[in-house]
């Protein structure tokens, strides 16, 4: 398998994230209808989630290849331990992006159904994709974790989540509604809590780029999750209960699009942050 290079992954995924823009400012402004039948309308969202799944695959047969892994010409990853760490999280990189692009075609509602579920939540599709998010941000928790194995104590790590979880509970039970039905309610009350934890290892990794010379890593990543928390937070408040079960669409799916995709453009490179974080960490314990 071919490798790529980190700077043609930050090329070619920034300009994924210019067509995701695009297509969002073309939505909202009305444009898209006059050229773009209904049932194409949702074609340059697949697309960008194609183009960072193949990202996804390239980046694996990168940290994979035979060569050495690479920061700078004089930091080689030679270490057994961090080279299987690395691997590692790009494979839980991938698989998560993986899963997303399945609850996305989800949540495209390509069949247009609505009320499957009650007869109070319009677009209650959303918690059927669900059984692909919560994994997904798992693998990218999971990751994280790791990482802040070497940073943060594990009391300290699992306080933060019972403290989020918390929070991610209380914040759902204010804005849910008892109409939405016991399916819609136990996918999205459990998920309330489930997406709440890539927020707080997020913060956890910012605070722990204040401990670490090259911060950038840390500030990627950890703007990643807390993207990916914000975006389904959007999700919950606007498009499942808000107006009155309406959602207030087609408005936030697009405003949910941007953040959403924002997140998992920063998620992708999650792998080389970690990676270039530790063999700095490594080069100046030395």
């Amino acid at each position: 398998m071919k490798a790529i290079a980190p700077h043609h992954l930050i090329i070619v995924s920034t300009l994924a994230w210019i067509v995701s823009v695009i297509d969002v400012v073309l939505t909202l402004s009305s444009l898209k209808l006059y050229f773009i039948p209904s049932h194409w309308a949702i074609l340059p969202k697949s697309i960008s989630m194609l183009v960072f799944i193949l990202l996804s695959v390239l980046w694996i047969g990168y940290f994979l290849s035979k060569e050495k892994f690479r920061q700078q010409p004089a930091k080689q990853i030679t270490d057994i331990w961090l080279r299987k760490e690395v691997v590692l999280m790009a494979i839980l990189v991938f698989i998560g992006l993986l899963l997303s692009f399945v609850g996305d075609n989800i949540n495209f509602n390509r069949e247009a159904l609505y009320f499957r579920h009650s007869d109070f939540v319009k677009h209650d599709y959303l918690a059927d994709s669900v059984w692909f998010f919560a994994p997904a941000y798992g693998c990218f928790s999971y990751a994280a974790w790791r990482w802040l194995s070497a940073n943060v104590s594990r009391k300290i790590r699992c306080l933060s989540l019972f403290f989020g979880c918390a929070i991610g509970l209380v914040s759902y039970l204010i804005m849910m509604d008892s109409r939405a039905g016991v399916y819609v309610l136990s996918m999205t009350g459990s998920y309330s809590m489930i997406i709440m934890i890539p927020a707080v290892l997020g913060f956890l990794l910012f605070k722990s780029s204040n401990q670490s010379r090259p911060k950038k890593p840390f500030i990627i990543v950890s703007l990643g999750l807390v993207l990916a928390t914000l975006a389904d937070a959007l999700i919950g408040q606007f498009w499942i209960f808000g107006n009155n079960g309406q959602g207030y669409y087609p408005l936030i799916r697009e405003v949910n699009w941007l953040v959403y995709i924002t997140s998992q453009l920063l998620l992708l490179h999650l792998p080389w942050c970690y990676a270039t974080a530790q063999l700095d960490r490594k080069y100046h314990s030395n």
